[in-house]
């Protein structure tokens, strides 16, 4: 991914009150959009996050807090918003993409079925399994790598596998993830592709984000699961 896109991402789930934090660093251009709910009990937050002792130091362009372009704190049981900056500035989804993209899959077929590898899957630089064309995988398998280890063959393959079952073509494919965006709530996104790889069509903000990662954690246990996954065995 390009650096200018992102730089940092952490989240953290928060013992006793279901509250997420996302941090992105990098470049963006603005787009306004409100936040999806209020803030709410701000210094309450401020001090949870203290406790993390976030350390910004191994970073070259974020030194605190204070300097990160990006963030916000919620509780994705309610939705409400506690703390935030910079949500609707528009930036790439990058890997983020997959989160849509897999949700497509699993809603089109059951992880158990074998896919075979799409030409156009293999060589997908920079993050890859180093997967062979005609090779036949399960479904489950390909979800791990694009989830565990970000892999975009996996990603790719994954989607056209999942098309061509449900004889579908690829353009329908994205049409669905946009689709889905728009039912979410992520009126500030548009995808281009299932892998996030860089296209300035294929862009978000981080409020549509946090809807996005309140959906799988809510709704779609297979990729909460697949993201637990030891990549060493994939």
């Amino acid at each position: 991914m390009s650096k200018k896109i992102l730089i940092l991402f952490l989240l953290i789930l928060m013992i006793g009150g279901a509250v997420s934090l996302f941090i992105f660093g990098g470049g963006s251009l603005p787009l306004i959009s409100p936040l999806f709910i209020g803030n709410d009990q701000t210094g309450k937050i401020s001090q949870k996050i203290s406790r993390f002792n976030l350390d910004f130091s191994k970073s070259k362009e974020l030194s605190t807090l204070e300097a990160v372009p990006r963030y916000v704190v919620y509780n994705s049981e309610t939705g409400l918003v506690y703390y935030s900056k910079g949500t609707g500035l528009r930036m790439s989804p990058a890997s983020f993409s997959k989160l849509l993209s897999t949700q497509i899959a699993i809603d089109l077929i059951p992880l158990d079925k074998e896919i075979t590898v799409s030409e156009r899957s293999i060589d997908k630089v920079p993050t890859i399994l180093g997967l062979k064309s005609g090779e036949v995988i399960p479904a489950s398998d390909l979800l791990r790598g694009a989830i565990a280890t970000s892999a975009n063959d996996s990603a790719q393959a994954l989607a056209d596998g999942a098309a061509k079952i449900s004889e579908i073509f690829p353009s329908e494919y994205i049409y669905y993830m946009n689709e889905k965006a728009e039912l979410l709530g992520m009126f500030h996104s548009h995808f281009v592709n299932p892998d996030g790889l860089d296209d300035q069509n294929q862009y978000s903000t981080l409020e549509d984000l946090a809807k996005l990662v309140n959906n799988v954690q809510k709704n779609y246990p297979e990729i909460v699961t697949a993201g637990k996954s030891d990549n060493q065995d994939i």
